[in-house]
């Protein structure tokens, strides 16, 4: 039996996809729709970020298994999102040569570190 690369799902507006302070277990790309990226800041939710179709989401917690920095939930009307799990993108990146892994952490480190 072939492996599940992905796994499409649904979410109605107002759903959250992940929580800011969480473990990351997947990635995400936006198929149809729009998810908020958002930061409690002083008890005000702060959208940091619209995502629109073809834009991708959630990875960083995957490179350096990190909690989520913001929290993501399903704009108005809803979203389909295609849901990626940690496990195949270990398993992709196990195939790259070890120093694009090590460039890759780099870059997710510099960014947090930003933000």
């Amino acid at each position: 039996m072939a492996d599940i690369v992905y796994v499409r799902e649904f979410y109605p507006a107002g759903k959250l996809v992940f929580a800011e302070g969480r473990p990351g277990n997947e990635m995400y790309i936006v198929e149809s729709g729009s998810v908020e990226i958002w930061k409690n800041i002083n008890n005000d939710k702060k959208v940091l970020a619209t995502l629109h179709k073809g834009q991708v989401f959630g990875e960083m917690a995957l490179i350096d298994t990190s909690v989520r920095m913001a929290s993501a939930e399903a704009a108005s009307g809803g979203t389909t999102l295609i849901k990626i799990s940690a496990s195949k993108v270990e398993e992709a990146l196990s195939q790259c040569p070890p120093i694009v892994r090590t460039i890759m952490k780099a870059l997710v480190e510099n960014l947090r570190r930003v933000q």
